[in-house]
């Protein structure tokens, strides 16, 4: 349930909605046998597509091995190959 909240919440508001409902998202992420983190890092992998960096990035980013200068790199060039999938699909 927590999964499917999290889903529903635009990139703008996410932080306040981790804010105001932490303890609902650890009671979620424990019914589904996860930490609330792990719950979260998932989030961040599916809003941003950072699983197209490949497993090798994910485990830095989850290791906390990436900093948040390389996090938003990732952010970055997300976007730039999004724009690319886009004028492709355009053309």
């Amino acid at each position: 349930m927590a999964r499917r909240k999290l889903e529903n919440v635009p990139d703008s508001g996410l932080d306040d909605y981790i804010d105001c409902h932490w303890d609902d998202v650890k009671a979620e992420a424990a019914k589904a046998g996860v930490g609330a983190e792990d719950l979260l890092f998932d989030d961040l992998v599916r809003r941003n597509r950072l699983d197209r960096f490949g497993p090798e990035v994910l485990e830095l980013i989850s290791d906390g091995l990436y900093g948040e200068e390389e996090v938003d790199r990732a952010f970055w060039m997300g976007g730039i190959l999004d724009a690319i999938e886009k004028a492709r699909r355009d053309a």
